[in-house]
């Protein structure tokens, strides 16, 4: 085992939030800012958790009651390490600052029908705010603009997680139902977004997708349980892992690209990889999916220490290494 998982120390996040007691509310989603000073956890009751790193567990979070009817995704604004967005099966994006206060909500209208948000991504240079509703299309805003409404796309499947690259604005990937990624290039200067290409080659959904660090590769995540890798440089699949035969619902780079951590829907345990020989280095404790949620594992700054859902999806656990043991 690398030494970056010895002597791994576990501390489970004590979460009495407003009323004193222990939630039993399955967690449903988890994510660490990009300075890893602070932790957001969902709960399927509704709720959301904003956490001190440095207190993880040592104090109470912030917590915000009734934020949505349900809290499929949340995302950090990629300008502040102080404010996040949130939707939640409703027709609302709206942003938080990391003590609970709502700064803003905007009411997302489609040409037809009303809009059930699934998701939202922030652009890596901030400039981009991107909800999708749960039939498919894919509604842009100008951040700087006021979050004007900058294009509308409607894709010919249901969107099951979308990522943008690494690099700006210029590329965002969407994660089908129908087993391919959609590569859609929106244009700010003409307010247009179009699907400039296709992946294909999944025989299922692939239900996430996410970058590594250093812009080389993206891995998908299938719902036939393989995680197919991509190179960034000519958009060609070039290896795969399908070690587990059950869905794949996480894959998670760690900050430095290192480390793929990939979560699963049922009683398996997450796995880390070495990303460049694709070897197990680690199998995380105590870290088997809830009943009704998935679970995660969300990476911080410091390349072993790491925050997941464990306990059948009722506990976040903080992992970190003991700085006695060495570098």
């Amino acid at each position: 085992m690398p030494l970056s998982f010895t002597n791994l120390h576990f501390t489970p996040v004590r979460d009495l939030g407003n009323g004193g007691k222990s939630s039993q509310a399955e967690i449903a989603q988890l994510s660490v800012n990009a300075t890893g000073n602070r932790v957001i956890n969902t709960r399927t009751d509704k709720t959301i958790r904003v956490w001190k790193a440095l207190q993880l567990g040592a104090s109470s979070p912030s917590v915000i009651e009734n934020a949505h009817r349900d809290i499929p995704r949340i995302l950090w604004n990629t300008n502040t390490d102080l404010s996040f967005a949130s939707v939640g099966r409703d027709s609302w994006v709206k942003m938080w600052t990391c003590s609970g206060r709502l700064e803003r909500e905007i009411k997302v209208l489609k040409p037809h029908g009303t809009a059930v948000l699934e998701l939202v991504e922030y652009s890596t240079d901030g400039k981009v705010l991107c909800v999708v509703d749960i039939d498919g299309t894919v509604i842009l805003y100008d951040v700087a603009d006021n979050y004007s409404k900058l294009a509308l796309i409607k894709l010919v499947d249901h969107v099951n997680d979308i990522q943008w690259t690494n690099r700006g604005h210029d590329y965002l990937f969407a994660a089908l139902d129908n087993g391919t990624v959609e590569i859609l290039h929106p244009i700010m200067k003409s307010k247009t977004v179009t699907v400039s290409h296709t992946l294909e080659g999944h025989k299922s959904p692939v239900t996430c997708i996410r970058f590594d660090p250093r812009g080389r590769f993206f891995a998908c995540g299938t719902k036939e349980g393989i995680v197919s890798l991509w190179r960034t440089s000519n958009m060609l699949n070039y290896r795969a892992l399908s070690l587990v035969d059950q869905e794949v619902v996480d894959v998670e780079y760690s900050r430095d690209g290192s480390y793929l951590a990939v979560a699963f829907a049922q009683e398996t345990t997450i796995k880390v990889y070495d990303c460049d020989t694709l070897e197990q280095l680690y199998e995380v404790p105590n870290s088997s999916a809830g009943k009704s949620e998935f679970l995660a594992l969300k990476w911080f700054p410091h390349r072993a220490n790491f925050v997941y859902v464990a306990d059948n999806g009722r506990v976040v656990e903080f992992a970190k290494r003991d700085q006695k043991i060495g570098k």
